[in-house]
């Protein structure tokens, strides 16, 4: 008898258990969708039915013109956002989810802003190119960009604005666009490797860069009325420099710079085209 009841509560409990399972929602294990790629040829019901129960996906990657993001409203965290050819007018109902790792927006022709996908505080790498209506470019709280960071901007976008990033891990590509007027990295203090600011005929100066002190390399070129590169003053850790096409004629904020680091390579190229050597910054007061 008292075999049958320890035996009764065993399997009573086990029974429990088995229900209690079934009833609860998801662990965050099953949740979460390693990833997804949503090509021309997925339906929207497709597209649905592979989301289903999932609050969270490792890499998604939108090759297709969608009417809507209707389909990620359950959706709140995504490591990878590859966002290619949406041309969708604003990103704004992506606000909710939160990008944690890489974001990637490409030819994305309607947008004129990032609002909805600009809020996070760090990246791995951020490539944003070819969104040809894009106007301003704000990462308003984005301190620090493990990798690399790329901007391929169209002839509509007129501000680049980074106001509290401190660092990029690797490399800075900025292919400029026809009109823009103001960059801003404010804070910006350290590019592990490349800075590339190239093909601008609008800017007379880089912007503002004041607090930037340590870059392995410099490229800047093809930026027909740039003069002024003062904003490079307090750089000091630079193992190259390269400036071609350019309008400057005052390369004595790079005195330091070049001055500083016996071992640096200059490739420094006037408004006239007369080659800059270390003796010219010797001179400089």
């Amino acid at each position: 008898m008292k075999i049958n009841l320890i035996l009764f509560t065993v399997l009573s409990l086990m029974l429990f258990a088995c229900q209690k399972e079934e009833n609860e929602p998801h662990d965050n294990k099953d949740e979460f969708l390693s990833e997804l790629v949503i090509s021309p040829t997925l339906s929207e019901e497709k597209i649905l039915e592979k989301l289903e129960g999932y609050t969270s996906i490792g890499t998604l990657i939108i090759n297709k013109d969608v009417p809507n993001f209707d389909f990620l409203k359950e959706i709140y965290t995504i490591r990878n956002l590859s966002i290619n050819g949406v041309q969708l007018s604003s990103f704004e109902s992506l606000s909710h989810i939160d990008i944690t790792t890489r974001l990637h927006v490409e030819r994305c022709n309607q947008i004129t802003s990032l609002d909805g996908i600009n809020g996070m505080d760090e990246l791995s790498n951020l490539f944003i190119d070819n969104n040809e209506r894009l106007e301003e470019i704000d990462f308003g709280q984005l301190r620090e960009v493990q990798e690399d960071l790329r901007i391929i901007m169209s002839k509509e976008t007129k501000s680049i604005l980074f106001p509290v990033l401190e660092k990029v891990g690797a490399n800075l590509y900025l292919w400029l666009g026809k009109e823009l007027e103001e960059i801003y990295f404010l804070k910006l203090k350290t590019i592990g490797e490349q800075l590339n600011f190239i093909g601008n005929d609008k800017m007379t100066s880089l912007g503002n860069w004041s607090l930037l002190e340590s870059v392995s390399s410099i490229y800047v070129r093809e930026n027909e009325l740039l003069e002024d590169i003062s904003t490079l003053i307090k750089v000091r850790n630079v193992n190259h420099l390269y400036f071609s096409q350019n309008n400057i004629e005052d390369f004595c904020p790079l005195k330091d710079a070049i001055l500083l680091n016996r071992d640096i390579r200059i490739g420094i190229n006037s408004r006239n085209s007369n080659s800059i050597n270390r003796s010219y910054f010797e001179l400089c007061p």
